[in-house]
C-alpha cells in the first residue's frame, strides 16, 4: 500500500532521535540510533519499508553531514531547519515546557508534516563544493583559534609590557620576532640594540630608538617575581600561534587549487560571475570562496534578498502594539544565519573602508548617525550585495569610477 512517510531527527552527536509519522499523524515508529554505519543504514531501511512506495520526507536541524549525506543517498526528501523553531513548535503543543529527544523529534515531524514551507530544502551537493564547504569551516576555526592565541599572549605581557604592547601586531613579522625576542631575554629593558635591530627589520612605524625607549619605561613593571612565568606562557603560544600559521596557510592552499579546478569545469557565465565578485571593493580570496561553497545558487540566481539574509545582513525589526498608537519597530542583528558567510561579509565590509573612499564615506556617515561599528558594517554590506546583484545582473565589473561619479 503506498504510504507518504514524514520523519523527524533529533540530532545528536552519539545518538540520535528518529519519529516517524504518517499522513494522519499516526505514529509509524519511533527509535533511538546509534551514529555508526549499520543502524543508521536500517532506519533508512524501515522507512523505506513503511513507505512502500511513496515519498520519505526528513527534517532535522542541520543543513549538512554525514547522516544528512545518508538521507539524500537513499533518495529521501531532506529539509533543514532552525533549532529555534523546533523549541517553538514543541512549546506551542505544551504548556508544562517539558522537554526530551522523543518529543523534539516529533516536534519536527510535526512541523514538516503541516507547514513543510518553514523548511529549506536540502539538496546534495557535488563533491568538491563540499570539500569546499569543509575547508572554509576549517580556515574560519584556524582563524578563530589564532585570535585566541594572540589575546592569551597578549594576556601575558601587556600588563608587564603596556608600552610596547600598544605598538605591536602580531600580524606582521617583526612585531612576532620582537615578541620572541623579548620572552627569551632573562631582563627584556637589557636587550642589545643589534638584536633588536635585526628582529624589527621591516618595520615602517617605528625603530631601535623607539623600541628601546618603550622598554626602558616598561622596565619598572618587569619585576623578577613575575616576568619568568609571563614569558614562559608567552614563549608556548608563540609555538602554537606559530603552528596555526602554518596550518592556515596549507589549508588556503588546498582551497586554492580546489576552486581553481572547480572553475574549469564551469561554464563561462560561472567564471565571469567570479571575476565579477573579485572586482568589488573589499572583495577578495575568503569572500569568493564562501560564497561558491554556501551561496552559489543565489549568486547565479541573483538573489540579493536570499544573499542578505543568509549572511545577516539585513537586520530584522521587532515591535508590539502599543497602547493607542503605534510603536517603532526595533532594529536588531539577525542571527539565524550562515555563520561563515556573515564572517565574510564582516571582512568584505571592513577591508572595503579601508581601501575604497566611497565605502569610507558611507561607513562615517553611518557612525555619524550613532551607529555601532558592527551595524555600519552590516548597512555598508548590504549596499554592496545591491551593487554586486547589480553588477552580475548586467554582466559588467564593479567601475570604482563610475560609483563615485553616481
Amino acid at each position: 500500500m503506498l504510504m507518504n512517510v514524514v520523519a523527524g531527527i533529533d540530532w545528536g552527536t552519539k545518538r540520535h532521535m528518529v519519529v516517524a509519522v504518517g499522513e494522519a499523524a499516526e505514529v509509524l515508529f519511533e527509535a533511538e540510533v546509534g551514529h555508526v554505519g549499520d543502524e543508521l543504514m536500517s532506519a533508512c531501511k524501515r522507512l523505506q519499508e513503511f513507505a512502500a512506495g511513496g515519498y520519505v520526507r526528513v527534517g532535522l536541524e542541520r543543513p549538512r553531514g554525514v547522516l544528512v549525506d545518508l538521507l539524500l543517498a537513499h533518495g529521501f526528501e531532506v529539509f533543514a531547519w532552525n533549532p529555534k523553531q523546533t523549541d517553538r513548535w514543541r512549546g506551542a503543543g505544551s504548556n508544562s515546557g517539558a522537554k526530551d529527544d522523543r518529543r523534539d523529534a516529533a516536534a519536527i515531524a510535526d512541523a514538516l508534516r503541516c507547514k513543510p514551507d518553514f523548511f529549506r530544502r536540502v539538496e546534495a551537493d557535488r563533491p568538491e563544493v563540499t570539500a569546499l564547504k569543509d575547508l572554509v569551516a576549517a580556515i574560519d576555526a584556524k582563524t578563530r583559534d589564532m585570535v585566541t592565541s594572540k589575546n592569551r599572549i597578549g594576556a601575558a605581557l601587556e600588563s608587564l609590557l603596556p608600552s610596547l604592547w600598544r605598538v605591536l601586531d602580531l600580524e606582521t613579522v617583526w612585531a612576532r620576532e620582537l615578541v620572541k625576542l623579548i620572552v627569551e631575554a632573562p631582563v627584556p629593558c637589557r636587550i642589545r640594540r643589534n638584536r633588536i635591530a635585526k628582529a624589527i627589520k621591516g618595520a615602517r612605524k617605528i625603530d631601535v630608538d623607539g623600541i628601546v625607549g618603550l622598554l626602558q619605561r616598561d622596565a619598572a613593571t618587569v619585576t623578577a617575581a613575575t616576568w619568568p612565568g609571563a614569558a614562559v606562557m608567552a614563549k608556548a603560544e608563540l609555538l602554537v600561534l606559530e603552528q596555526q600559521r602554518i596550518a592556515k596557510t596549507l589549508l588556503e592552499a588546498h582551497r586554492d587549487q580546489l576552486m581553481a579546478s572547480w572553475l574549469e569545469s564551469q561554464p563561462l557565465e560561472a567564471r565571469r560571475d567570479i571575476e565579477i565578485i573579485k572586482s568589488m571593493p573589499g572583495a577578495g580570496t575568503n569572500l569568493v570562496a564562501t560564497l561558491m561553497a554556501f551561496a552559489w545558487r543565489s549568486v547565479r540566481e541573483r538573489d540579493r534578498e536570499y544573499l542578505r539574509c543568509l549572511g545577516g545582513a539585513a537586520p530584522v525589526t521587532q515591535a508590539t502594539g502599543g497602547r493607542g498608537k503605534p510603536r517603532r519597530a526595533d532594529v536588531v542583528q539577525r542571527r539565524a544565519c550562515n555563520q561563515h558567510l556573515r564572517e565574510a561579509f564582516h571582512h568584505w565590509g571592513r577591508v572595503a573602508v579601508q581601501r575604497d573612499k566611497r565605502s569610507r564615506e558611507r561607513y562615517a556617515a553611518l557612525r555619524a548617525r550613532g551607529h555601532t561599528h558592527g551595524r555600519a558594517l552590516r548597512q555598508l554590506t548590504d549596499g554592496l550585495l545591491r551593487v554586486l546583484c547589480a553588477a552580475l545582473e548586467n554582466g559588467q565589473p564593479y567601475d570604482a569610477h563610475y560609483a563615485q561619479a553616481a
